[in-house]
This record gives structure tokens, C-alpha cells and sequence, in this order.
């Protein structure tokens, strides 16, 4: 079909059954639009336009309804570039892909139909999920943040709290075990960092200092109970300080006071308070001073002290918590 000597539109009977099923429609020389009965039923289900940038806009209606349900953009190569379907008939788009060169690279999907969001993935060059966001509770919030490596799930934070961010960040092994917990006690800010053993119970803990920005003492738990609390004082991650526990009661406390890793100060504890301390005064790996319920007893026994102090092994807080 022509107007003032220009092509305006073509059809086409595919089938021969006498009626147009294929359409296109021009634009100077160019085709801007396209429509198709690919049933040869009588009714358009699929439409394709010029999008920007050179790009194609495909309208496809796949279930036959009459209703267009799915929407596919291509570069100029014809190569997918988005795709997105209305998967429960309401009109409204509830699945979106995005892909990267043809290969998938991110989606998000309404999978219940509430007009919110509540699945979003990423992916990586091999298609496997690398992140994966959802709202498992259909509060139109995200509750829980997974990601992946090479298929593997590696981490995942969880919001059990329903505040919409997360509180606590679970790390696993290999097999899928929870090795490593990391704790926003006040749901905003982690404070609390724990390791947990094969039978899933914690065997230590880190917790920050005072000023809230490293984490400075690491408890060696055993069936439940403290038994040893290492502390760094400086926040250099190095442990100064070592508490030793009986029955929860602490018993024992070692100190390095000058820095050299070295125990210089022993204290015996009781319920009553500090029972016992001895000194090592010169740094030479003898107590040579010790006071007994806070009296001045000469000592001169040049008793060796405790085993040298090293790192404290707590690490940091994972960036998941400030970059998601």
C-alpha cells in the first residue's frame, strides 16, 4: 500500500488462506512496526516496534487471550537486550530480565501479584545466581539477602526483626554449614561477630570495643559457657589482655602492659574481687613483685608467666552491612 507514491504498508498471507497475517508498516523506507497472526487464528498476537537507540520493542500475547503479555526488547543485531512478561493476566508486568551481551545478567519478579517486588537476582558469565534478594513475608520489604559462588550459597543476611535491613549475616562452608555468624544486636549496626563449630553451637565470640568501631575481644565459649575472653585494648589486633574462666566465674586474668606481647601481670580472682597479683616490674619474663588482698609481699621466686599473647583473629565486619 502506497500514499503519494511511498510505501506505507505490506501484508502478507502465509498460510494462503486468503487473509492477511503478517503486517508491516514503513516509515520513508524504514519498517517501524510489525504485526502477526502467528496462530492464523484472525486475531494480532504479536507486535514489534522501533524502540530508542535502534532498538526493537516485540509484543507478543502468549496465552491466546487476546491481551498482550510480554514485552521483548532486541539491539539492532536482533540480540535480547530486556524481556518482560505478565505472568498472571492483570495487566501488569511482574517478571523483568535484563540481559548483557544475550547472556542473563539480573531479574526482579512480583511473584504473588501484590504489585510489589519481592524476588531480584543476579547473575554471573556463566548464568548461576550470584545475588539474590526476597521478601518472604509479603510486606513489600526484602528479609533476605543470599549470595553465591559458582552456584554455592556463601552468605545470606536475614531480617528477623521486619524492619526492612538486615540483623543478622550468616557465612557458610562448603557443605552448607553456618560457620560464622555476624550480629546487628540493635538491628542497624553489627556489634557481635560469632563462630560456630560443626554441631552449629557457638565456639567464640567477638564483640566491639566501647567506641564501636573494631572488634577488640574474642570469648572462647565450650558447651555453652565462657572459658577464656582475649582482649585488645589498643585495637591494633593484638590481644592484651587474657581472662580465664571456671564454672562462670572468673579466676584468672593475664596482662601485657607494655606491649611486647609479653604477660607482665597475673591476677588470681575470686567472687570477693582480686585475691592475688604478682608483677613482672622489669619486662624479663619473671614476676618479681606480689600482693596478696592488696598488701605488698616480697617475692623474688622468679616464677615464669603465662604464654605470649598474639592476634586476637577476629577479623572485620563483612561490607554487606554499609554496601548491598
Amino acid at each position: 500500500y502506497f500514499e503519494n507514491g511511498v510505501i506505507q504498508r505490506t501484508e502478507k498471507d502465509r498460510n494462503l488462506d486468503g487473509t492477511p497475517d503478517l503486517f508491516a508498516f514503513y516509515q520513508g523506507r524504514e519498517i517501524v512496526r510489525r504485526e502477526e497472526d502467528s496462530d492464523f487464528d484472525g486475531q494480532i498476537d504479536r507486535r514489534s516496534r522501533t524502540g530508542p537507540k535502534g532498538t526493537w520493542i516485540q509484543e507478543a500475547d502468549t496465552r491466546g487471550d487476546g491481551q498482550i503479555d510480554t514485552w521483548i526488547a532486541t539491539d539492532a543485531d536482533g540480540v535480547v537486550i530486556k524481556k518482560e512478561e505478565d505472568r498472571d493476566g492483570d495487566g501488569q508486568v511482574d517478571l523483568t530480565v535484563w540481559f548483557r551481551q544475550g547472556t542473563l545478567d539480573r531479574l526482579q519478579q512480583d511473584s504473588n501479584g501484590s504489585g510489589c517486588v519481592d524476588l531480584k537476582q543476579w547473575f554471573d558469565a556463566a548464568e548461576n545466581v550470584r545475588a539474590e534478594y526476597r521478601d518472604t513475608t509479603g510486606d513489600c520489604k526484602t528479609d533476605v539477602w543470599s549470595y553465591f559462588e559458582n552456584g554455592r550459597l556463601i552468605r545470606q543476611g536475614r531480617d528477623t526483626r521486619g524492619r526492612g535491613r538486615p540483623d543478622l549475616l550468616d557465612h557458610l562452608d562448603a557443605t552448607g554449614a553456618i560457620v560464622i555468624q555476624e550480629v546487628a544486636s540493635d538491628g542497624r549496626h553489627p556489634d557481635k561477630k560469632l563462630y560456630l563449630d560443626k554441631s552449629g553451637a557457638v565456639s567464640s565470640q567477638c564483640l566491639l570495643n566501647t567506641e564501636g568501631d573494631k572488634l577488640t575481644t574474642r570469648a572462647t565459649v565450650a558447651h555453652g559457657v565462657v572459658v577464656e575472653v582475649l582482649s585488645d585494648s589498643t585495637g591494633n589486633g593484638i590481644a592484651d589482655t587474657r581472662e580465664i574462666y571456671e564454672n562462670n566465674q572468673r579466676v584468672r586474668v593475664e596482662a601485657d602492659t607494655n606491649g611486647d606481647r609479653k604477660v607482665d601481670v597475673v591476677q588470681s580472682v575470686t567472687a570477693a574481687g582480686v585475691a592475688v597479683q604478682e608483677e613482672d616490674t622489669d619486662f624479663d619474663g619473671s614476676l618479681d613483685r606480689r600482693f596478696e588482698d592488696n598488701q605488698l609481699v616480697e617475692s623474688t621466686h622468679g616464677t615464669r608467666v603465662g604464654a605470649d599473647f598474639g592476634p586476637i583473629r577476629c577479623g572485620s565486619f563483612h561490607r554487606f552491612w554499609w554496601k548491598r
